[in-house]
């Protein structure tokens, strides 16, 4: 007898598999060894994978269910999509499918494209609704087709040159192309990289179209006989058996599915003798039920191979050798306890007093204990108890108390025959080395337990064969089989490897397995491009290598993105990490919103939202001339109001709400937040005489700006780089005093307020929107002096500040108001020069190609970060590298500088 306890089910089951060919070697035939557990099915993955990979046949008594195929899983999703209401996941993985057959209709010989469906859904903020699918696809079609002409247009203009009385419309009623176009176009801002061609839209739209069409042609109610024609010609219509890239097995394995489905539908027809009709929600959850109960064999038909069986199965059948695996409490023996509400002695009392027996639950024990002893009686030679002391993820598992009192009452016995007391621990943490059968009486006592009763039958151990040696010691039949991969491919014989397992072996072993996997048909290239992969990621060099980010020179990717002009905000993604900078601006991978798991509106969209109604608002009052005194009759907070509410109902009607209270909740917080905002600046704005001029203006600074030409890097071939910067600024507030004009730079954040002085993070590259949006105001506002439309003279800078609108705060007096962080302009003079050397050395680290995970230990950037499961920072030579490498050795500074008057005067 052996006790073994591994790490898991799929542990349990590979040991199995290694003892089975062992047991082959020794002269066992296959059908002579069973495999039993109280329960097959969280074993019937395993067994099929690792019993088909070490050549074992099998047969079994368990069959798979219909439902657990992938084509019973589509037929399910396209059955259930009109009831589901076509929501956006289940309709991206249907599409997704092999086994969706696309309409037939003229493709114009476009490819479906799937990513891009999905892709498109999430920008489009798809929950689900096919009244939603088809009007955001038109609109998005429309949008598209009409991009080419949106770069001649700057909407940032529109509120100012507009002539009408009544508010601007916000931007989805008025036709907002900017938003639209970051939704198809490369948009460095949004992050969006990916564009989305307007075929692949048409393509999308005229399958929704189609299959909903198709849907709503099953009837609502009808006979079973119709009903099953019906959806069987619907699924010959949608569903498909893919040609390419399957195994034989798995094409027969899909028409023996597709047959029994047939055969399913044919019998319900039958049930048209009950003379009535039958609704489609009715049949569907009927077939779908006949699915659950239908199932394919598992294993080979003839018998022949090792029999895998489950507890109840297995009585009555003789083994040479058996497995029992899962004994862990709550497993084997399966949990049991009393029914709160109908307790077992009152169970008793109803059975003696009605006379109709009503079992009692806790006698389920004894069920449990009458199967165990079979099976410990059926095997006549080896007998291996397999646990579980801990789950695939290391958790602690429970051994059952069956096997307790077994390895207690063994050890007793061996105690007893060594003639001493020594106590034999229960589990030895090694694995044996080889066959070792061990020498007990026949007749082992029975095992009991006091909360179960005793059971006073015997069971009969494993015998030792002829010529082996024999051992009294308990610790020379227990198996530990190791968790890690090494361990377990080194504990056993090469020969009861899988050619896989023996090329993992070679290979943790030092021994090249190329020879090895070519002579077993294994293209050895991979293999050696991931060692090699590996030994420069597992190595401990005092440089940073290509794997950690130093990809080399940056020549066309530089030409490419100068050309078309670098943000602050990708600029400040490489001060708080190059590794994401690299990720999201030159990989251009893209981070995927999930639409329906939002609960009312995404923090981008919210964020758009603010912008969108405080453009509307103060350009309305800039057009009327509010500031001037040329419209007091306007009323701000109820104008306000109005353009909200717009704004508010053009959402509702584009976007479905799943939770209208919440959505009425955040309306009410959105429209508290502005009119709190909005009261606090229109009474700024009349004190301090600054008036709001500018909104949503485009700025960009080119190679002829003296910044530029400051930060301007140099190539490796001595070549200057033409850089050029864009941005958007929210609002440029201006006041007049004679000949001199001073201005306030404003940018609206909807997230958190942060308490850091707004100079200590330009300065380490952290926060550079402002530093650059004023000087883009300095340059926009001479080139407005030079056309005449602001006086003669130097705008001036008074401040540049971040307004958090969606933010309460109490000054030192106690009176409630918007918080805002603020570079004044002596300030600004100050530490502007040491902001620039930043960016210039930001500048030269992208030019060179050199993207490490950043080197500064401050651990709750990487919390939101969308990149951290591809990060290696915990990674320890990776974390060597970047401490000893010279080259960032500045960037460590950058990220150290603090504010200093002192140190840094421009």
């Amino acid at each position: 007898m052996y006790v073994i306890n591994a790490s898991g089910k799929r542990d349990e089951v590979w040991t199995v598999a290694k003892e089975i060919l062992q047991l082959a070697e020794a002269g066992y035939k296959m059908d002579e060894i069973g495999v039993v557990a109280r329960t097959l099915e969280p074993y019937t993955d395993a067994i099929n994978k690792i019993f088909l990979e070490n050549y074992i046949p099998f047969t079994t008594s368990t069959h798979e269910p219909l439902e657990r195929y992938p084509l019973v899983k589509v037929i399910r999703q396209i059955l259930l999509l009109k009831r589901e209401d076509y929501y956006r996941p289940l309709v991206v993985e249907l599409l997704n499918s092999p086994y969706f057959k696309t309409p037939a209709f003229d493709h114009k010989g476009v490819t479906p494209r799937p990513d891009l469906w999905d892709i498109l859904s999430r920008r489009l903020g798809i929950r689900g609704d096919i009244e939603c699918w088809l009007s955001r696809l038109e609109q998005a079609k429309l949008a598209s087709q009409e991009l080419p002409g949106l770069d001649k247009t700057d909407m940032s203009e529109d509120v100012i040159e507009k002539d009408g009385t009544t508010p601007p419309a916000p931007p989805s009623q008025g036709g907002d192309k900017e938003g639209v176009k970051s939704l198809f176009s490369d948009d460095e801002e949004t992050g969006m990289h990916i564009r989305i061609p307007v075929n692949q839209i048409e393509f999308l739209e005229k399958i929704l179209c189609k299959l909903s069409t198709d849907l709503s042609s099953i009837p609502e109610k009808a006979s079973w006989a119709a009903m099953s024609r019906s959806l069987a010609h619907f699924l010959q219509t949608y569903i498909n058996i893919p040609s390419e890239g399957m195994s034989p097995d798995d094409e027969k394995r899909d028409q023996q599915i597709i047959n029994r489905i047939w055969e399913l539908l044919h019998t319900l027809c039958t049930l048209d003798c009950l003379n009535e009709e039958v609704t489609q929600d009715q049949f569907v959850d009927t077939l779908l039920d006949a699915c659950r109960q239908e199932g394919l064999p598992v294993g080979i038909e003839d018998g022949r191979g090792v029999k895998v069986l489950d507890a109840m199965s297995a009585r009555g059948i003789p083994f040479r050798a058996l497995f029992i695996l899962g004994l862990n409490e709550k497993v084997f023996p399966r949990a049991i306890s009393e029914e709160p509400f109908l307790r077992d002695h009152i169970r008793r009392r109803l059975s003696e007093v009605l006379g109709n027996l009503i079992p009692e639950k806790l006698r389920g024990f004894e069920e449990e204990r009458l199967l165990f002893y079979f099976l410990l009686n059926a095997a006549r030679e080896r007998l291996y108890l397999l646990y579980e002391r801990s789950d695939e993820a290391g958790k602690p598992k429970v051994q059952s108390h069956y096997l307790m009192d077994i390895l207690q009452k063994v050890k007793n016995i061996s105690t007893a025959l060594h003639g001493h007391d020594q106590k034999t621990p229960l589990f030895p943490p090694f694995a044996r080395e080889g066959e070792r059968i061990v020498d007990y009486p026949s007749s082992i006592p029975p095992f009991a337990r006091g909360d179960t009763g005793g059971c006073k039958e015997t069971f009969q151990t494993c015998p030792h064969g002829n010529g082996e040696k024999t051992r009294n010691d308990f610790r020379d039949h227990s198996i530990y089989v190791p968790r890690g991969i090494k361990d377990k491919l080194f504990g056993k014989e090469i020969s009861l490897l899988t050619p896989k397992e023996a090329g993992i072996r070679m290979a943790l072993d030092k021994i090249d397995p190329a020879s090895f996997m070519t002579a077993f048909g294994i293209n050895p290239v991979p293999f050696a491009r991931s060692q090699s992969a590996l030994d420069f990621i597992e190595g401990h060099e005092h440089h940073l290598t290509a794997y950690d980010g130093v990809i080399g020179d940056m020549s066309q990717w530089w030409e490419k993105r100068a050309c078309r002009g670098i943000s602050p905000t990708a600029l400040e993604s490489f001060g708080i990490c190059p590794f994401k900078f690299f990720m999201g601006k030159v990989l251009e991978l893209e981070s995927l919103e999930e639409p329906e798991k939002i609960d009312v509106i995404a923090a981008v969209d919210l964020g758009s939202l603010y912008h969108g109604i405080l453009k509307d608002f103060y350009g309305y009052l800039i057009e009327k001339g509010y500031f001037y005194k040329k419209a007091k009759e306007i009323k701000p907070i109820e104008l306000l109001h109005g353009i909200a509410q717009k704004y508010f109902s053009d959402i509702e009607r584009q976007i479905p709400i799943p939770y209208p209270i919440l959505w009425e909740n955040k309306k009410e917080a959105i429209l508290d937040y502005l009119t709190k905002f909005v009261t606090w600046d229109l009474d700024r704005i009349e004190q301090t005489g600054y008036i709001p001029t500018y909104l949503e203006k485009k700025a960009h600074l080119s190679a002829q700006d003296e910044l530029v030409k400051l930060i301007s890097v140099s190539s490796k071939q001595g070549k200057a780089s033409e850089l050029t910067f864009k941005g958007k600024i929210d609002r440029i507030d201006l006041k007049s005093t004679g000949n001199a004009t001073s201005f306030r730079l404003i940018d609206y954040k909807s997230g958190k307020y942060s308490k850091e002085n707004l100079l200590k993070p330009a300065i380490r590259g952290q926060k550079l929107q402002l530093p650059f949006y004023i000087v883009m105001a300095e340059r926009l506002l001479s080139e407005e002096i030079k056309r005449g439309h602001i006086p003669q003279g130097k705008a001036s800078m008074e401040d540049a500040s971040f307004v958090y609108i969606a933010q309460d705060m109490e000054d030192k007096k106690g009176q409630k108001g918007t918080p805002e962080k603020t570079i004044k302009d002596a300030d600004w003079k100050d530490f502007q020069g040491q902001c620039w050397e930043t960016v210039k050395e930001f500048l030269s680290y992208i030019r060179d190609g050199i993207f490490p995970i950043s080197p500064t230990e401050d651990a709750q950037k990487c919390e939101w970060c969308e990149f951290s499961t591809v990060c290696r920072r915990g990674h320890q030579p990776q974390k060597f590298r970047r401490e000893q490498d010279s080259r960032l050795k500045k960037y460590r500074e950058i990220g150290n500088l603090n504010i200093s008057k002192k140190s840094n005067k421009s």
